[in-house]
C-alpha cells in the first residue's frame, strides 16, 4: 500500500511529461490530475488486493513469512537531532504545500471571478446586440413592404424600389417581393432568375401565414437556394392604415455577410484575452458564428453542474464545464435575448492563469 502511494508522484510526473504542449501546462496538469484521480484509486484497490492475498498466503504457510531481524539502529532513531529532524522537515513540507495550495486556490478563485463578470457582461451586451439586429430587421422589411411600386404591375418600377430600398442600409442581401400564395415573383433584387428567387421551404410555411395575418415573421436560420446560410424575414405588402394585401415581401439576410452581426460577433471575441462566442437558437444549433464552416452545427453543453452565477432575471448563467473536443476546462456563459428564441454563448478555456 505505501509502495502504490509512494509511486504516485513519479507518475504525476511522468503522465504530465507524456501530454505536455508549449503554452498548455495548465491544461496537461488539469488532464493529468484528472487521469491520476482514477488512476490512483484502481492502484489502492490493486494494492489492498495484493497485501489480503499475501496475508491469506502466510495464514495458510507461517513459514513463507520472511523474517527481518534487526542489526542496528534505524536512521532515524539514533540521535535526538536526527528523531526532530525527521519529525520536523514533513511538517515543514507539509505547510509549505498547504500554504501554496491556498496562495494558489486563492487567486484562482479571484481570476475566476473576473472571468465569470467578463462573460456575463460581454454577454448580456451580445444579446442586447442580436435584438437590436432583429428589430431593425423587422421595422426595415415593414417600411419596405409599404412602397406602392411592388404591387403597381410595373416590373421596372418595383425592381427600382427595391434597389433603392436595398441600397438605403447594408442589411438583406436580397429583397424579393411576391403576388399572393407566391403564385408570381412580382420583382426581385438583385435581379435574378430560377432557383435563386423561389421561396424555400422555410418561407412558404411563413407566406399563408403572414397573408392572413398581416403580422411580420421570421423564418429559423435555414441554408438558401445556393447553400448559403440565412434568415428571412416577412412582410405583408400594403399600405399604412390600408387592409387590403397585395402580396408577401421577403428579405434574406445572408448570416456571414450581414455588418450588424458582425459587430455583434467581433464584441463577443477574446474576453480575458481568450473567449469565444457565438449565437445558438432554443434547439442549441449554431445560428451565428465567426467561423462560417461551424453554422446550423449542434452545439451541446452539459448542464447537470450547478452554475457558479446567474443573471438577476434567470435569462443567463456561466457554469464550468469541458472543450468536448480538447477536453479543456472551460466557463461557459448563457445569456438568452430577451423576446426572440436565441440566446449568446461565450466560452472561455483555461489554458494559463489569468494576470490579476
Amino acid at each position: 500500500l505505501m509502495s502504490a502511494l509512494l509511486m504516485q508522484p513519479l507518475a504525476l510526473f511522468s503522465t504530465f511529461f507524456s501530454v505536455y504542449q508549449p503554452g498548455g501546462a495548465l491544461t496537461g496538469l488539469d488532464y493529468t490530475m484528472a487521469l491520476q484521480k482514477v488512476v490512483v484509486q484502481l492502484d489502492l484497490v490493486e494494492a489492498v488486493a495484493y497485501g489480503a492475498l499475501f496475508q491469506l498466503v502466510y495464514l495458510i504457510a507461517p513459514g513463507l513469512h520472511p523474517v527481518r531481524a534487526a542489526r542496528r539502529t534505524p536512521p532515524y532513531d539514533r540521535t535526538l537531532n536526527r528523531r526532530l529532524l525527521f519529525i520536523l522537515i514533513p511538517v515543514f513540507i507539509l505547510m509549505i504545500v498547504a500554504l501554496i495550495y491556498a496562495v494558489s486556490a486563492t487567486a484562482m478563485d479571484i481570476a475566476t471571478g473576473q472571468a465569470v463578470d467578463a462573460l456575463l457582461r460581454d454577454a448580456s451586451n451580445g444579446a442586447e446586440g442580436v435584438w437590436q439586429f432583429i428589430s431593425t430587421g423587422q421595422s426595415l422589411i415593414r417600411q419596405f413592404a409599404g412602397e406602392p411600386e411592388l404591387w403597381s404591375g410595373d416590373e421596372a418600377a418595383c425592381q427600382a424600389r427595391l434597389r433603392r430600398s436595398l441600397q438605403m442600409m447594408p442589411y438583406f442581401s436580397r429583397l424579393t417581393a411576391y403576388s399572393p400564395a407566391a403564385a408570381a415573383t412580382l420583382c426581385t433584387y438583385p435581379a435574378a432568375e430560377g432557383h435563386a428567387v423561389k421561396p424555400t421551404a422555410e418561407e412558404l410555411e411563413l407566406l399563408q401565414v403572414v397573408e392572413e395575418t398581416g403580422g411580420l415573421q421570421t423564418t429559423a436560420v435555414h441554408r438558401g437556394p445556393d447553400g448559403q446560410v440565412i434568415l428571412s424575414f416577412l412582410s405583408p405588402l400594403e399600405e399604412a392604415g390600408d387592409n387590403e394585401r397585395h402580396g408577401v415581401l421577403v428579405g434574406r439576410v445572408e448570416i456571414d455577410l450581414n455588418p450588424l452581426l458582425e459587430q455583434v460577433l467581433t464584441s463577443l471575441q477574446w474576453t480575458m484575452h481568450r473567449g469565444e462566442g457565438f449565437v445558438v437558437n432554443t434547439t442549441g444549433r449554431i445560428v451565428v458564428h465567426p467561423e462560417p464552416a461551424r453554422l446550423l452545427e449542434q452545439w451541446e453543453i452539459d448542464r447537470s453542474a450547478l452554475p457558479l452565477e446567474t443573471l438577476s432575471d434567470n435569462r443567463g448563467w456561466v457554469r464550468e464545464s469541458r472543450d468536448s473536443r480538447t477536453n479543456a476546462r472551460q466557463l461557459v456563459c448563457y445569456v438568452a435575448v430577451e423576446g426572440y428564441p436565441w440566446a449568446v454563448a461565450v466560452s472561455y478555456t483555461h489554458l494559463t492563469l489569468p494576470t490579476i
